[in-house]
């Protein structure tokens, strides 16, 4: 995939969606917070691997050239001002299953997307997973094999003995918004229409630098627009979205505050995440507006991205 930077835009940022299937040798408790467990491990079995700066990433002369840095931390090459921490942005990793024991010969399934420049790096990530198999997930080490790896296309990437790369396809954010536009008005033209937004995980953001209690229509389109543009730049690609003289405003929602509790390796102790979950409904969303809020569905909004924060489904009113 060769660039033309002149005509690149926000739509053409690359991705794939894989979807994992782990099968477990035993009976065994798992965490119900998979994704925070499923992340601590990557980074675990990418540092065993491949660090030689006994994990001093900072003092790390190589940093630009390590794989645990690329691949897990991910680093910006073009960062915005407005960006002033460390923002993981190359992956993400979601699990919708809750359960706490796994039977033996069963598992669960979660998806793995990649961006950009990351996506080359899914051999490494593959690797890292099944290392982690072989190790153990969560603190009762449950150990299991990845029985399958499934496309976006629900064909076979991973069987139990080859790789079929033949079946490895890279998307783009405009293939996606299209893809989901039809799904949601099928062969109708697109028109302005209530859209209902369902929070499946936390929603973490802060308006004003107070941290929000419950839905906030503004604060969730200037979260999306962040997004997009942060997207934007981790691939290189320079873009400017123009903010509108009025939102699409909030007509109806519900929400409840919400936390996650995740142990820290790097901290050492225990931590609470917390968010707000629910739905809201906008009113009258214009084209423009609707794609923007698909890219947010693929791309997540809000803090604590990485432990699968700030994820939504969007469905027609």
């Amino acid at each position: 995939m060769r660039k033309n930077e002149e005509n690149m835009t926000w739509m053409d940022i690359p991705y794939i969606t894989l979807t994992f299937c782990l099968r477990f040798y035993q009976r065994v408790a798992v965490p119900e917070n998979k994704v925070s467990a499923l992340r601590g491990g990557l980074g675990e079995m990418l540092l065993r691997k491949n660090c030689i700066a006994d994990r001093d990433c900072e003092a790390c002369r190589f940093q630009d050239n390590c794989m645990v840095w690329n691949a897990f931390y991910t680093p910006m090459r073009l960062k915005p001002g407005y960006v002033t921490g460390k923002e993981s942005l190359g992956y993400l990793i979601e699990c919708d299953n809750l359960d706490t024991v796994m039977d033996e010969g069963h598992g669960f399934m979660f998806r793995l997307k990649l961006f950009g420049r990351n996506i080359p790096l899914f051999a490494q990530y593959l690797d890292a997973f099944w290392r982690l198999g072989q190790c153990g997930l969560g603190k009762e080490q449950a150990k299991f094999e990845i029985a399958a790896v499934y496309t976006e296309e629900e064909q076979l990437l991973l069987d139990d003995t080859e790789i079929h790369m033949e079946h490895f396809r890279v998307h783009t954010v405009g293939e996606y918004i299209w893809k989901r536009k039809w799904e949601l008005s099928g062969e109708q033209p697109a028109q302005n229409g209530d859209y209902l937004v369902h929070f499946l995980r936390p929603l973490a953001l802060r308006k004003d630098r107070i941290d929000l209690k419950c839905f906030d229509a503004e604060a969730i389109w200037r979260a999306i627009h962040r997004k997009i543009q942060m997207m934007s730049a981790f691939d290189e690609i320079g873009t400017e979205l123009e903010k509108p003289q009025t939102w699409p405003q909030i007509i109806d929602a519900r929400s409840a505050e919400t936390s996650v509790r995740r142990y820290s390796s790097t901290h050492r102790k225990g931590m609470e995440l917390s968010g707000v979950q629910g739905y809201v409904i906008f009113e009258e969303v214009p084209e423009e507006r609707l794609e923007e809020l698909l890219a947010g569905e693929l791309f997540h909004i809000g803090r604590n991205n990485s432990f699968d924060f700030g994820r939504y489904v969007v469905q027609r009113r």
